[in-house]
């Protein structure tokens, strides 16, 4: 008999759990509805979930599945009000699944998802206390489910997610990790969401679950190009549902492959999504920005109008701001850094790097402002032009002079010019030490990267000189990934 006979499949696998672990069955309408909620066709999903429960209202795992939609929903078309059903909706689903086939091992690692997902919302929602509260409880029903079902697969996903999660805390809950003694070891994270992807990825719909678990993970990470060359290398048939392909977009975005994004969202097929989809708007319109193209300021309007959303209106304010700006629009730019300033809440990065922005001290130089959105959009040919013609002269603004110096040195490092590059990064350095700007903290941190490659310990003087020049309220990655860097530094002496 070929060895392939004694190989137990995924979808084999859960059927087998379904029948060993009383009333959680991961059926075939479950699997359809998985398909749906990848595909962002919520009210499908909805509509197979609720016939689910009217069929097996006892097969639990179906509560499970309806919140997962519901999740989804508010993450791709968040409201205050969606957020207070949510919560409504949590609690009427635990009434109906507490206490119930306690003996699955789907209980616990339900219950755990569960209260994860409503960690995650409270948070984005302001309320970080709940969601630090919520997110040790969920750590600690994964690893109370992991000591009596070791091999549990869908809790050594949630242990790879922890893993992961609790090695990249933000910095409003760091405390929380030392104070509930909870670890995290980012490879054994890795490791174990690889395998749950690998154990999935023939299970039609779970497989893009999967896909989302890692791809998160590396995001968290702060790896946008590892998810994006993850997602690319997936095969069309995972790669298509519309959910990864959103997830394919943002991290070719987020990595410089903006002509790649710029790709992949404009076939994006929104007219099937069954919710509102501001997410769409919102990456067409910093796409654009990177591209300089004017039909940016129709997204990044839009967004705004569509969006119920109190995360991001700082960001997408400023995107407004600079268009102006680059635009020639002296008196609408100061007009949105005000709103800017003013609006939204400061929980995401996002917001957090656009509240900084809006209140530097001087006006950002236009030119400038274009050759470091091409140039984060991986457009270093077209940038360089704009450098080259557009050089400060002393008599110009500090953070001038010091963005100048900055990109250039990218742009030089881009080319494999490595010594020019030092050069001017150093050159931010020596200028920018003593401001209070991001300039000489990001450029030492660069400079820890190139000499990473040839000198350890240059490496590591440049990382934590990245760290002592790093403010609270500069751009968080870069201290974050010095603090990375150094850590990585340490475990390979």
């Amino acid at each position: 008999m070929p060895r392939k006979a004694f190989l137990l499949t995924p979808f084999f696998l859960l059927l087998l759990f379904g029948r060993l672990s009383g009333q959680y069955v991961v059926n075939d309408r479950c699997l359809n509805a998985w398909e749906k909620m990848m595909d962002l066709e919520v009210k499908s999903a909805k509509k197979i979930i609720q016939k689910e429960i009217r069929e097996n209202p006892t097969n639990y795992y179906v509560y499970y599945l309806d919140q997962a939609n519901e999740f989804i929903e508010l993450l791709c078309n968040p409201s205050g009000e969606a957020y207070s059903r949510f919560l409504i909706n949590y609690q009427d689903r635990r009434d109906i699944m507490d206490d119930k086939e306690t003996t699955s091992p789907y209980y616990m690692a339900c219950e755990s998802d569960m209260m994860l997902q409503t960690s995650i919302v409270n948070t984005l929602y302001g309320d970080k206390l709940s969601g630090v509260r919520r997110g040790y409880k969920a750590y600690r029903l994964t690893y109370d489910n992991l000591d009596d079902y070791p091999d549990f697969l869908m809790s050594k996903k949630n242990s790879g997610f922890f893993n992961v999660s609790i090695s990249n805390l933000p910095p409003f809950v760091r405390w929380a990790s030392s104070f509930f003694g909870v670890k995290g070891d980012q490879s054994v994270g890795f490791g174990l969401l690889f395998n749950y992807f690998l154990t999935e990825k023939d299970t039609r719909g779970l497989n893009a679950a999967a896909v989302l678990y890692l791809v998160n993970a590396f995001k968290i990470n702060r790896e946008p190009g590892s998810a994006f060359k993850f997602i690319q290398s997936l095969d069309s048939s995972i790669r298509n549902y519309r959910l990864v392909k959103y997830y394919y977009g943002n991290t070719a975005y987020r990595s410089g492959h903006n002509e790649e994004a710029f790709r992949i969202f404009r076939e994006f097929d929104t007219e099937n999504v069954e919710m509102p989809f501001p997410p769409y708007d919102y990456m067409m319109g910093r796409i654009l920005m990177r591209k300089l193209d004017p039909e940016a300021i129709k997204y990044l309007k839009d967004y705004l109008q569509v969006t119920k959303n109190e995360n991001y209106l700082k960001e997408i304010n400023y995107y407004i701001a600079l268009y102006w700006l680059i635009n020639g629009d002296q008196k609408k730019f100061e007009h949105y850094r005000k709103i800017t300033c003013a609006v939204g809440r400061e929980v995401q990065e996002r917001d957090r790097e656009a509240m900084y922005e809006c209140s530097l001290d001087y006006t950002p130089d236009a030119e400038l402002v274009k050759a470091r959105l091409l140039t984060d959009g991986g457009y270093y040919d077209e940038a360089y032009p704009i450098l080259d013609k557009h050089k400060p002269t002393l008599n110009d603004p500090l953070p001038w002079q010091l963005e100048y110096a900055l990109l250039t040195g990218r742009y030089s490092e881009h080319k494999k010019m490595k010594k020019t590059a030092i050069t001017y990064y150093k050159k931010v350095i020596r200028l920018g030490k003593d401001e209070d700007y991001y300039f000489a903290s990001d450029a030492a941190l660069r400079l820890g990267f190139i000499y990473k490659k040839t000198d350890r310990q240059k490496a590591t003087d440049y990382f934590e000189m990245a760290r002592q020049l790093y403010e609270k309220k500069y751009y968080e990655y870069i201290d974050d990934m010095a603090s990375k860097q150094l850590e990585l530094l340490k475990k390979e002496d």
